[in-house]
């Protein structure tokens, strides 16, 4: 496989087991996705927003014949219908307040779709947003905003009418009842310095550290702790960010590492963490949660420099890690794309991974 004609996605909306709507993690591109054959096609780039921006989105969700990609980075809310190919976009509102911890860049985490709307959930951004699906018409749920630090990096749980969203740097776990719009912020564990995500697993649920810090088991109706764990086995390194996912297989709990050394899983029985040597990076590298499908969990790693340099993905029947790599079939439409909206939005083209010097020479005498 030639990893120049790789793409990578952090976020897929999939129409069926197979076919998936898809933001490029490394720039502004729509992609048609087909995960049995691991081939994407470009489709076009979203309007009015940095052909260059990396991140774009954070997540998509579909639903009646539409894709809506929820910003990261981006500026609007873009609903991609997959029967006209046209794009429709919301402007994300501006906040009322000036807000120490907002980044523009970090807006939003995730969404779930219900009832006709659309509920999506805060990165950093002040609120929650509620988008109807039918007259594309937005309200913002901030009754709940504190002046506590607002940083929900994602990895939430959805518990019948309830959302359960951990901070990733605080011992706060955002809870938003679906049916009432009511949320509720609770502190969580007292060695909980900042979660990753959040768990159900043998009836309660389990926040996973982002930053150094216990694994809490906490009883959420009641808004008890059962017990933290606090203790890492020996051999057990890391830097800064622990994990990057908590994946369930097999009656058992994994922690996957970012900055960690190892994949540990959760002994509910002895209160403590097991080494499981099932790592699939090296010292010097990242692991980052991409996406999941209903078959398998998609990771890669990230060297020292923020490059991407591996794939892989994770069985979620058997535990089985293989690589995968995205090859997109028609990429000097991509590029001839990115080359117009480049110009026109006075950008400097560098080259990088999938666009080298040779493929804007080749586009030229192409053009001639």
């Amino acid at each position: 496989m030639n990893e120049r004609n790789v793409v990578e996605f952090e976020t897929v909306a999939f129409v069926n087991d197979i076919i998936g709507y898809a933001s490029d993690y490394e720039t502004n591109a729509l992609y048609k996705v087909n995960v049995l054959n691991e081939e994407c096609s470009y489709i076009r780039s979203f309007p009015n927003e940095d052909i260059g921006a990396k991140r774009l989105h954070s997540f998509a969700i579909y639903c009646n014949s539409e894709v809506y990609f929820i910003p990261m980075l981006g500026e609007y809310i873009s609903i991609y219908n997959i029967e006209t190919e046209k794009i429709k976009q919301i402007k994300i509102p501006k906040i009322c307040m000036e807000r120490d911890t907002y980044n523009h860049k970090l807006k939003f985490s995730s969404a779930i779709y219900r009832d006709g709307y659309i509920y999506i959930l805060p990165f950093t951004y002040p609120g929650i947003v509620k988008l109807n699906t039918e007259t594309k018409e937005i309200n913002i749920i901030s009754n709940w905003v504190t002046e506590d630090e607002c940083f929900y990096r994602g990895g939430m749980c959805i518990d019948n009418d309830y959302i359960y969203i951990p901070n990733g740097r605080n011992n706060i776990v955002l809870e938003f009842n679906i049916k009432t719009e009511e949320v509720k912020l609770y502190r969580v564990g007292k060695n909980n310095n900042g979660a990753v995500c959040i768990r159900k697993w043998k009836e309660y649920f389990w926040i996973v550290p982002r930053l150094k810090g216990s694994v809490v088991c906490w009883d959420a109706k009641k808004n008890q702790v059962i017990y933290e764990i606090n203790e890492y086995p020996n051999g057990f390194e890391f830097e800064k960010i622990l994990f990057s996912e908590a994946v369930i297989w097999n009656d058992k709990m994994y922690l996957v590492p970012t900055s960690a050394n190892e994949v540990l899983s959760v002994n509910a029985d002895k209160k403590k963490l097991d080494i499981e040597k099932k790592c699939i990076k090296n010292s010097k590298e990242i692991l980052a949660s991409m996406f999941e499908t209903n078959n398998d969990y998609y990771f890669v790693n990230i060297d020292n420099l923020g490059n991407i340099v591996k794939h892989y993905k994770v069985s979620k029947k058997n535990g089985n890690i293989e690589c995968y790599g995205f090859n997109i079939l028609n990429k000097y439409e991509m590029i001839d794309n990115y080359f117009d909206s480049s110009i026109k939005q006075n950008k400097v083209m560098l080259e990088n991974k999938r666009f080298q010097l040779d493929d804007f020479l080749k586009l030229n005498i192409e053009r001639r």
